[in-house]
């Protein structure tokens, strides 16, 4: 008999942690995981009737986290989440879209979140039991498609032709008025705010209607995250951000070797946006 063990803690999972090690990994997932082929070489352990966040939890109340690494967890995207029950219609064969809205794209940092999240989606989806390679076409912009026509899943890209409030809108407008359009995501405040505006008439966004994601923040966004009408968002750290520019400034005084530092990004909905290290990283 063990004393502040999780109930939820099976005797086997309890046995795989007190043997894990330095550098080793554990991936907790869902039923819909392709665990058998991905985890071939791997210990798998059904945790029927719990969710992904309660056993990490309590896997947390016990297991330490490599110091030494820069990220010791990796969360799968929470789109992927909310829109599983649809994916899985897509598998039966009821197409469905996904649509990007991008302020441009010539800037690298936001070509880098839209392009980002294109291929990290795609990857995620093309995994899934019922999908594969092809499965998923992007197209509305040159810059990003992958040459898959028809597909399963849609994956759509639009950006203005000038970079103002209405021309934005008018792209976002565009997507949310596709029948078959389950998500959307703008990759940088301004095109969070045109997703906003859009939906301001059409109110398509909101819980069991289309997941919307943004990055950034802005009193907008925050305001949309708040009601509902946003899923959540993605921020930059500018703490770290701030900090970090300092203590490579003062080492390149010093004539110390510098290099690039990834200062990371938070996840950040209506639950945790008052958390102590989520509020110093949004603004109004």
């Amino acid at each position: 008999m063990l004393k502040g063990i999780p109930q939820i803690l099976s005797p086997e999972l309890l046995k795989i942690l007190a043997e894990m090690g330095h550098s080793d990994r554990l991936v907790i997932a869902d039923g819909n995981f392709p665990a058998a082929s991905v985890g071939r070489n791997a210990k798998i352990i059904r945790c029927d009737g719990h969710g992904v966040k309660e056993l990490l939890d309590a896997i947390l109340q016990l297991m330490p986290l490599d110091s030494y690494v820069k990220q010791p967890v990796t969360l799968m995207e929470v789109m992927m989440d909310a829109i599983q029950p649809k994916l899985q219609a897509a598998a039966s064969g009821s197409a469905v879209r996904i649509g990007v809205v991008a302020q441009e794209s010539n800037s690298d940092s936001i070509n880098k979140r839209t392009g980002g999240f294109v291929d990290k989606i795609v990857s995620l989806i093309e995994a899934q039991p019922g999908f594969g390679k092809g499965s998923v076409a992007v197209i509305g912009h040159d810059k990003y498609a992958n040459g898959v026509t028809s597909g399963k899943v849609t994956i759509e890209v639009r950006i203005p032709s000038e970079v103002s409030d209405n021309a934005g809108k008018t792209e976002a407008s565009t997507l949310l008025n596709k029948e078959d359009l389950i998500a959307i995501y703008g990759s940088n405040e301004f095109a969070a705010k045109c997703i906003i505006n859009a939906d301001e008439t059409l109110k398509k966004l909101g819980p069991n209607k289309v997941i919307a994601i943004g990055f950034d923040s802005g009193a907008l966004q925050l305001n949309a995250i708040r009601s509902g009408v946003f899923y959540g968002s993605i921020t930059q750290d500018p703490v770290q951000i701030g900090y970090q520019a300092v203590k490579l400034a003062i080492a390149a005084q010093k004539g110390e070797t510098v290099k690039d530092v990834d200062t990371g990004c938070r996840w950040y909905d209506a639950k945790n946006m008052s958390d102590p290290e989520i509020a110093p990283c949004l603004y109004e």
